[in-house]
């Protein structure tokens, strides 16, 4: 056992962020070392290395706390016989961390001071004494959560965004009488830049936060007038786009949705929905593209007739080729070998092929029947697109998960688009209905048209599906013209 008056050089000493329990102050870091340099000045100790994490809390196992692990090891190490901590609880908030330090300190026989006592580490009654305040720790902690979560529980039922989510009003809101009430202004914009995103082929926030003017949040004390709010950043409206609570949704503990709340959101459910989906099918980084090879539907193998698939080939060039294993005689087999063309060349010819036609008789007799409905049948395709390959990106998604939660937010998420896929086929053969002829985009401008508007004229144009021949490679392959069957209607 050593003596109260011994002192040490060179402590290692450990600060985590941490808030009162009265009033919620946070207790800096700053104030913790500050704390500690005064304790080892009074006992006439010394300060070493010094580790910080700005962490709320340890309770939870699953979060990582660099400066923690680099503490413990250099306590490892065997250099020092002693360690410093701005409280005991810094370092018992969850069972595992306690074992680790109490077995380095045994091992190395480590003094542990701290404002409210001293622990020799390498005493066995001592460590069972830190082992019962560590339980303590533990149990206070989790009946702080246990009487959080149950808090927000009843919240929920409640329909009380501002209890279930924490924090000060997000985007598109103000701080009402006893919850979050859509603030008017707020909610326009937010509308706007949905409007925007969705509007987008690539469906591009950053884009969308460059058209829109310059905004802040609402005053952090509604009742100073001098206060200022925060300026909404493209990452606030990010996240503003996929919250919940921006079409007053009320969601459950696992995140899933179980309710609306009385005050609403400034989204409607059906703009929310679709920026989930856009969101969820979005590869992280890099823009959605809804249609990279949009003349697969068109084109057949010329073996055996199969659809051919958009792929990445050599040198990330793209290539139509086919892909799909096929019966031959009743027996399964691979893809055909031979039935690849580039999709840049197969691109060219159309457009080419287009082109010409425009100035045909049969081209001057379509747009003379062209229907009033043309220009929103060319939307509604767009949209058919779009969530076509937002399905896809999705149904992919799922089968890679092995999570059952997360395999059940997929299937939520398959359904709104399978939905939204629903309603626009709903309003195409309300338009087919109407209509006796496929519209015609107003010019046939090649480089303005969308990919709908091509295959629809494509379809006026000529005989489909377009058959892709068999081709050689090697120094004079086959000129992609006499591969391709590409003939004009009639």
């Amino acid at each position: 056992m050593r003596t109260a008056v011994e002192t040490y050089e060179l402590i290692p000493a450990y600060a985590r962020l941490s808030r009162k329990s009265r009033g919620g102050r946070i207790e800096s870091i700053p104030h913790q070392f500050a704390t500690l340099d005064r304790l080892a000045g009074y006992r006439g100790d010394t300060i070493g290395l010094r580790f910080a994490d700005k962490h709320l809390s340890a309770w939870d196992q699953s979060v990582t706390r660099p400066d923690w692990e680099a503490f413990l090891a250099e306590l490892d190490t065997g250099r020092h016989r002693a360690a410093m901590s701005y409280h005991a609880d810094r370092l018992s908030r969850n069972g595992m961390d306690t074992e680790r330090l109490l077995q380095i300190g045994e091992r190395w026989n480590i003094v542990l001071i701290t404002p409210e006592g001293v622990y020799d580490l390498g005493n066995g009654d001592q460590r069972a004494m830190f082992r019962h305040l560590a339980a303590m720790t533990i149990n206070q902690s989790d009946a702080t959560h246990r009487r959080v979560s149950d808090h927000k529980d009843e919240a929920r039922l409640a329909g009380l965004m501002r209890d279930v989510y924490g924090g000060s009003p997000p985007v598109g809101f103000r701080q009402g009488k006893d919850d979050w009430e859509v603030d008017p202004e707020q909610a326009d914009w937010l509308r706007e830049a949905a409007r925007l995103v969705l509007a987008d082929p690539d469906h591009r926030v950053g884009t969308a936060y460059r058209q829109l003017p310059a905004i802040v949040t609402n005053p952090a004390d509604p009742r100073d007038p001098d206060s200022v709010g925060r300026p909404v950043s493209l990452k606030m409206l990010r996240a503003a786009l996929q919250r919940p609570a921006s079409a007053g949704l009320i969601t459950s503990r696992d995140g899933e949705v179980m309710g609306e709340s009385d005050a609403g959101g400034p989204l409607d459910l059906v703009t929310y929905n679709r920026l989930q989906l856009v969101f969820a099918s979005r590869k992280p980084g890099r823009p959605v593209t809804a249609r990279v090879y949009p003349f697969g539907p068109v084109t057949r193998c010329g073996k055996c007739g199969n659809q051919l698939t958009g792929t990445p080939g050599f040198q990330k060039r793209g290539y139509y080729s086919c892909r799909n294993p096929h019966l031959i005689n009743g027996v399964k087999v691979g893809p055909c070998r031979g039935v690849s063309i580039p999709a840049a060349d197969l691109h060219e010819l159309i457009r080419l092929f287009i082109e010409t036609w425009a100035d045909s008789d049969a081209a001057r007799a379509a747009f003379a029947e062209n229907p009033q409905t043309g220009e929103r049948r060319a939307e509604l395709d767009a949209d058919l697109d779009d969530l076509g390959a937002q399905l896809a990106a999705l149904s992919g998604r799922r089968l890679r998960e092995r999570g059952q939660v997360a395999r059940l937010t997929y299937d939520g998420l398959i359904g709104e688009a399978e939905a939204a896929i629903a309603v626009v086929e709903a309003e195409l053969a309300e338009l087919d209905r109407l209509d006796a002829a496929p519209g015609l985009p107003a010019s046939l401008d090649w480089a303005t048209m969308t990919d709908a508007e091509r295959l629809r004229v494509l379809a006026q144009a000529a005989r489909l599906p377009i058959v892709i021949l068999p081709g050689k490679s090697g120094p004079k392959p086959m000129p992609v013209i006499d591969r391709v069957i590409l003939e004009p209607q009639g």
